[in-house]
Protein backbone atom coordinates (compact mmCIF):
# COMPACT_ATOMS: atom_id res chain seq x y z
CA UNK A 1 0.00 0.00 0.00
CA UNK A 2 0.90 3.63 -0.30
CA UNK A 3 1.55 6.07 2.50
CA UNK A 4 3.39 6.09 5.75
CA UNK A 5 0.30 4.60 8.15
CA UNK A 6 -2.38 2.82 7.18
CA UNK A 7 -5.95 4.09 7.79
CA UNK A 8 -8.76 1.94 7.76
CA UNK A 9 -11.54 2.87 5.25
CA UNK A 10 -14.78 5.06 7.18
CA UNK A 11 -17.94 4.37 5.44
CA UNK A 12 -19.24 7.54 4.08
CA UNK A 13 -23.03 9.10 3.33
CA UNK A 14 -24.62 11.56 1.26
CA UNK A 15 -23.21 13.42 -1.69
CA UNK A 16 -20.00 15.26 -1.22
CA UNK A 17 -18.02 17.68 -4.08
CA UNK A 18 -14.63 18.82 -4.25
CA UNK A 19 -14.49 22.03 -6.44
CA UNK A 20 -11.91 21.95 -8.78
CA UNK A 21 -10.49 24.05 -11.80
CA UNK A 22 -8.34 21.79 -13.45
CA UNK A 23 -7.56 18.05 -13.88
CA UNK A 24 -3.94 17.91 -16.03
CA UNK A 25 -3.08 14.27 -17.38
CA UNK A 26 0.38 13.48 -18.54
CA UNK A 27 1.83 15.91 -15.82
CA UNK A 28 5.66 15.18 -15.06
CA UNK A 29 6.56 17.97 -12.70
CA UNK A 30 4.69 17.32 -9.77
CA UNK A 31 6.33 14.01 -8.28
CA UNK A 32 7.59 11.08 -9.54
CA UNK A 33 6.69 9.70 -12.51
CA UNK A 34 4.14 10.15 -15.06
CA UNK A 35 0.73 11.90 -12.83
CA UNK A 36 -2.28 13.02 -12.78
CA UNK A 37 -2.64 16.54 -11.08
CA UNK A 38 -5.80 17.73 -9.32
CA UNK A 39 -6.23 21.72 -9.05
CA UNK A 40 -8.33 22.26 -6.39
CA UNK A 41 -10.27 25.79 -6.24
CA UNK A 42 -9.76 28.53 -3.54
CA UNK A 43 -6.09 29.76 -1.00
CA UNK A 44 -5.85 31.54 1.81
CA UNK A 45 -3.28 33.32 0.92
CA UNK A 46 -3.04 35.90 -1.95
CA UNK A 47 0.68 35.39 -3.29
CA UNK A 48 1.34 38.76 -5.41
CA UNK A 49 2.46 36.68 -8.02
CA UNK A 50 0.25 33.76 -8.16
CA UNK A 51 0.63 31.47 -11.13
CA UNK A 52 -3.14 29.90 -10.91
CA UNK A 53 -5.48 33.01 -9.94
CA UNK A 54 -8.40 31.07 -11.02
CA UNK A 55 -7.78 29.07 -8.05
CA UNK A 56 -7.85 31.49 -5.80
CA UNK A 57 -11.44 31.57 -4.62
CA UNK A 58 -14.04 29.09 -4.30
CA UNK A 59 -16.52 31.55 -6.24
CA UNK A 60 -17.18 30.93 -9.60
CA UNK A 61 -16.20 33.25 -11.97
CA UNK A 62 -15.21 33.39 -15.73
CA UNK A 63 -12.04 33.99 -17.80
CA UNK A 64 -12.88 36.02 -20.94
CA UNK A 65 -9.86 35.93 -23.88
CA UNK A 66 -10.86 39.00 -25.95
CA UNK A 67 -8.42 37.94 -28.61
CA UNK A 68 -10.10 34.80 -28.96
CA UNK A 69 -13.81 36.73 -29.11
CA UNK A 70 -15.13 36.68 -32.51
CA UNK A 71 -18.31 39.01 -31.60
CA UNK A 72 -20.63 36.61 -32.53
CA UNK A 73 -23.55 37.70 -29.71
CA UNK A 74 -23.82 33.95 -28.77
CA UNK A 75 -22.85 34.53 -25.28
CA UNK A 76 -25.54 37.35 -24.91
CA UNK A 77 -28.54 35.24 -25.87
CA UNK A 78 -27.73 32.43 -22.88
CA UNK A 79 -26.93 35.25 -20.56
CA UNK A 80 -29.34 35.94 -17.93
CA UNK A 81 -28.36 39.34 -17.62
CA UNK A 82 -30.35 41.63 -20.58
CA UNK A 83 -28.14 42.38 -23.48
CA UNK A 84 -25.23 40.23 -21.61
CA UNK A 85 -22.35 41.32 -19.96
CA UNK A 86 -19.37 42.67 -21.06
CA UNK A 87 -16.46 41.06 -19.04
CA UNK A 88 -14.41 43.39 -20.33
CA UNK A 89 -15.90 46.14 -18.71
CA UNK A 90 -15.17 46.50 -14.28
CA UNK A 91 -18.75 47.43 -13.84
CA UNK A 92 -20.04 44.33 -15.86
CA UNK A 93 -17.63 41.72 -14.45
CA UNK A 94 -18.79 42.64 -10.38
CA UNK A 95 -22.25 41.86 -11.61
CA UNK A 96 -20.85 38.67 -13.31
CA UNK A 97 -22.00 35.14 -10.85
CA UNK A 98 -19.67 32.78 -13.20
CA UNK A 99 -22.77 30.56 -13.95
CA UNK A 100 -20.81 29.10 -17.35
CA UNK A 101 -23.63 29.75 -19.93
CA UNK A 102 -21.84 32.03 -21.81
CA UNK A 103 -19.04 29.70 -21.85
CA UNK A 104 -20.65 26.57 -22.57
CA UNK A 105 -22.13 28.52 -25.59
CA UNK A 106 -19.17 30.14 -26.67
CA UNK A 107 -17.77 28.52 -30.16
CA UNK A 108 -14.28 29.52 -29.56
CA UNK A 109 -13.17 29.04 -26.13
CA UNK A 110 -13.13 33.02 -24.97
CA UNK A 111 -15.12 31.91 -22.18
CA UNK A 112 -13.92 29.50 -19.72
CA UNK A 113 -15.64 28.90 -16.10
CA UNK A 114 -13.08 28.58 -13.54
CA UNK A 115 -14.57 26.04 -11.56
CA UNK A 116 -16.37 22.57 -11.75
CA UNK A 117 -17.58 20.57 -9.02
CA UNK A 118 -16.44 16.53 -8.84
CA UNK A 119 -17.61 13.66 -7.09
CA UNK A 120 -14.84 11.40 -5.32
CA UNK A 121 -15.93 8.69 -7.80
CA UNK A 122 -15.86 11.20 -10.51
CA UNK A 123 -12.29 12.17 -9.87
CA UNK A 124 -11.52 8.00 -9.39
CA UNK A 125 -12.96 7.27 -13.07
CA UNK A 126 -10.95 9.98 -14.64
CA UNK A 127 -8.05 8.36 -13.04
CA UNK A 128 -8.30 4.73 -13.65
CA UNK A 129 -7.40 4.99 -17.15
CA UNK A 130 -4.38 6.71 -16.57
CA UNK A 131 -3.22 3.96 -13.87
CA UNK A 132 -1.22 1.77 -16.39
CA UNK A 133 1.42 4.94 -16.91
CA UNK A 134 1.49 5.41 -13.11
CA UNK A 135 2.68 2.01 -12.72
CA UNK A 136 5.32 1.97 -15.69
CA UNK A 137 6.33 4.97 -14.41
CA UNK A 138 6.33 4.82 -11.12
CA UNK A 139 3.46 8.19 -10.83
CA UNK A 140 0.46 8.53 -9.41
CA UNK A 141 -1.79 11.71 -8.66
CA UNK A 142 -0.58 15.15 -6.95
CA UNK A 143 -3.29 17.75 -5.12
CA UNK A 144 -2.13 21.21 -5.89
CA UNK A 145 -4.77 24.37 -6.32
CA UNK A 146 -5.26 26.85 -5.11
CA UNK A 147 -4.76 24.70 -1.91
CA UNK A 148 -6.42 21.25 -1.45
CA UNK A 149 -6.11 21.50 2.16
CA UNK A 150 -8.82 23.93 1.74
CA UNK A 151 -11.58 21.12 1.01
CA UNK A 152 -9.98 18.99 3.90
CA UNK A 153 -13.37 16.68 4.25
CA UNK A 154 -13.43 15.76 0.35
CA UNK A 155 -9.79 15.80 0.23
CA UNK A 156 -10.00 13.04 3.22
CA UNK A 157 -12.22 10.84 1.62
CA UNK A 158 -10.59 11.28 -1.90
CA UNK A 159 -7.20 10.65 -0.72
CA UNK A 160 -8.67 7.04 1.37
CA UNK A 161 -10.31 5.94 -2.36
CA UNK A 162 -6.78 6.16 -3.63
CA UNK A 163 -4.69 4.65 -1.06
CA UNK A 164 -7.16 1.81 -1.13
CA UNK A 165 -6.52 1.53 -4.45
CA UNK A 166 -2.78 1.63 -4.06
CA UNK A 167 -2.18 4.61 -6.24
CA UNK A 168 1.21 6.67 -5.40
CA UNK A 169 -0.30 10.62 -4.14
CA UNK A 170 1.49 13.60 -3.45
CA UNK A 171 0.42 17.22 -2.40
CA UNK A 172 1.69 20.59 -3.25
CA UNK A 173 0.23 22.82 -0.11
CA UNK A 174 1.09 26.62 1.51
CA UNK A 175 1.31 24.95 4.53
CA UNK A 176 -1.35 27.14 6.00
CA UNK A 177 -4.20 24.60 7.13
CA UNK A 178 -5.15 22.57 10.75
CA UNK A 179 -2.13 20.04 11.02
CA UNK A 180 -4.36 17.51 13.04
CA UNK A 181 -7.56 17.58 11.14
CA UNK A 182 -5.12 17.15 7.97
CA UNK A 183 -2.87 14.21 9.48
CA UNK A 184 -4.95 11.32 8.58
CA UNK A 185 -4.64 13.02 4.53
CA UNK A 186 -0.71 13.94 5.45
CA UNK A 187 -0.02 9.82 6.50
CA UNK A 188 -1.26 8.53 3.32
CA UNK A 189 1.04 10.56 1.25
CA UNK A 190 3.94 9.64 -0.24
CA UNK A 191 5.21 12.62 -1.01
CA UNK A 192 4.68 16.37 -0.17
CA UNK A 193 6.04 19.21 -1.46
CA UNK A 194 5.57 22.68 1.04
CA UNK A 195 5.69 25.90 0.12
CA UNK A 196 8.34 28.19 2.07
CA UNK A 197 7.93 31.57 0.85
CA UNK A 198 9.48 33.94 3.05
CA UNK A 199 10.85 33.55 6.55
CA UNK A 200 9.61 36.89 8.14
CA UNK A 201 6.54 36.79 9.29
CA UNK A 202 5.98 40.80 9.04
CA UNK A 203 7.69 40.32 5.02
CA UNK A 204 5.29 37.30 4.65
CA UNK A 205 2.03 38.50 5.67
CA UNK A 206 2.61 41.92 3.39
CA UNK A 207 4.05 38.95 0.36
CA UNK A 208 0.52 37.14 0.97
CA UNK A 209 -2.22 38.76 2.99
CA UNK A 210 -0.92 36.22 6.14
CA UNK A 211 2.03 35.66 8.43
CA UNK A 212 3.80 32.53 8.64
CA UNK A 213 3.80 31.08 11.84
CA UNK A 214 1.54 28.44 11.67
CA UNK A 215 3.09 27.72 8.21
CA UNK A 216 6.39 27.09 9.83
CA UNK A 217 4.61 25.44 12.72
CA UNK A 218 2.56 22.90 10.13
CA UNK A 219 6.55 22.39 8.63
CA UNK A 220 7.99 21.28 11.79
CA UNK A 221 5.05 19.04 12.80
CA UNK A 222 4.76 17.52 9.58
CA UNK A 223 8.86 17.09 8.78
CA UNK A 224 8.87 15.05 12.20
CA UNK A 225 6.20 12.44 11.18
CA UNK A 226 6.77 12.49 7.19
CA UNK A 227 9.75 11.26 5.82
CA UNK A 228 9.60 12.57 2.43
CA UNK A 229 8.61 16.32 2.89
CA UNK A 230 10.66 18.50 -0.44
CA UNK A 231 10.43 22.57 0.29
CA UNK A 232 9.51 24.81 -2.46
CA UNK A 233 11.06 28.20 -2.60
CA UNK A 234 8.82 30.25 -5.31
CA UNK A 235 12.11 32.54 -6.07
CA UNK A 236 11.50 36.48 -6.99
CA UNK A 237 14.58 38.55 -7.88
CA UNK A 238 14.90 41.37 -5.12
CA UNK A 239 11.86 39.66 -2.87
CA UNK A 240 13.13 36.55 -1.49
CA UNK A 241 16.69 35.75 -3.34
CA UNK A 242 18.79 37.36 -1.05
CA UNK A 243 21.82 34.01 -0.23
CA UNK A 244 21.35 35.24 3.31
CA UNK A 245 17.40 34.61 3.45
CA UNK A 246 18.08 31.44 1.54
CA UNK A 247 20.53 30.25 3.97
CA UNK A 248 18.50 31.47 6.95
CA UNK A 249 15.63 29.02 5.08
CA UNK A 250 17.78 26.12 4.19
CA UNK A 251 19.13 25.51 7.73
CA UNK A 252 15.52 25.86 9.14
CA UNK A 253 14.99 22.95 6.58
CA UNK A 254 17.88 20.94 7.17
CA UNK A 255 17.14 21.24 11.65
CA UNK A 256 13.74 19.70 11.27
CA UNK A 257 13.31 17.45 7.92
CA UNK A 258 14.20 13.94 8.04
CA UNK A 259 16.04 14.09 4.38
CA UNK A 260 16.25 17.83 3.94
CA UNK A 261 15.42 19.03 0.31
CA UNK A 262 14.83 22.49 -1.15
CA UNK A 263 13.38 22.82 -4.58
CA UNK A 264 13.84 26.71 -6.27
CA UNK A 265 10.93 28.11 -8.61
CA UNK A 266 12.16 30.30 -10.48
CA UNK A 267 9.59 33.11 -10.63
CA UNK A 268 7.41 33.09 -14.32
CA UNK A 269 4.56 35.55 -15.70
CA UNK A 270 2.42 32.82 -17.16
CA UNK A 271 -0.24 33.18 -14.02
CA UNK A 272 -0.60 37.35 -15.50
CA UNK A 273 -2.34 35.95 -18.55
CA UNK A 274 -5.10 34.50 -16.70
CA UNK A 275 -5.51 37.41 -13.98
CA UNK A 276 -5.77 39.67 -17.06
CA UNK A 277 -8.89 37.34 -18.39
CA UNK A 278 -10.31 37.57 -14.71
CA UNK A 279 -10.03 41.18 -15.21
CA UNK A 280 -7.21 41.50 -12.03
CA UNK A 281 -3.91 43.51 -12.44
CA UNK A 282 -1.34 41.22 -11.05
CA UNK A 283 2.22 42.87 -10.53
CA UNK A 284 5.39 41.88 -12.82
CA UNK A 285 8.30 40.09 -11.34
CA UNK A 286 11.35 38.67 -12.27
CA UNK A 287 13.12 35.86 -11.76
CA UNK A 288 16.48 35.81 -10.26
CA UNK A 289 19.85 35.25 -12.85
CA UNK A 290 20.76 31.99 -13.57
CA UNK A 291 24.12 32.27 -12.22
CA UNK A 292 22.60 33.67 -9.24
CA UNK A 293 20.05 30.89 -9.01
CA UNK A 294 23.44 28.92 -8.83
CA UNK A 295 25.14 30.68 -6.19
CA UNK A 296 22.23 29.92 -3.79
CA UNK A 297 21.75 26.37 -4.74
CA UNK A 298 25.62 26.39 -3.53
CA UNK A 299 23.99 28.27 -0.15
CA UNK A 300 21.58 25.25 0.47
CA UNK A 301 23.97 22.66 -0.10
CA UNK A 302 26.16 24.48 2.52
CA UNK A 303 23.34 24.46 4.92
CA UNK A 304 22.97 20.75 4.67
CA UNK A 305 19.81 20.59 2.05
CA UNK A 306 19.65 18.67 -0.98
CA UNK A 307 19.13 21.46 -3.78
CA UNK A 308 17.06 19.44 -6.19
CA UNK A 309 15.56 21.23 -9.73
CA UNK A 310 12.87 18.51 -10.40
CA UNK A 311 10.34 16.17 -8.62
Amino acid sequence: MTGIAMTASKPTTGPLYGYLTNIQHFSVHDGDGIRTTFFFAGCPLACRWCANPETASLKKAILFYPDKCQACQACRAVCPYPGGLDLSRAQDRARCQGCGLCATACPTGARRPTISAYTVDDLVQAVLPYQSFFTASGGGVTYSGGECTGQAAFLDRLSQRFYDLAISQAMETCGYFDFDRLWPTLARLDLVFFDLKHMDPARHRQLTGLDNRLIQDNFKRLAARHPRVIVRIPLLQGVNDDPDHIRRLAQFVAQYAQDPAIDLLPYHALGRDKAQALGQDQPLYQAPDPSHIQTLKAVIRQAGCDPVTDA
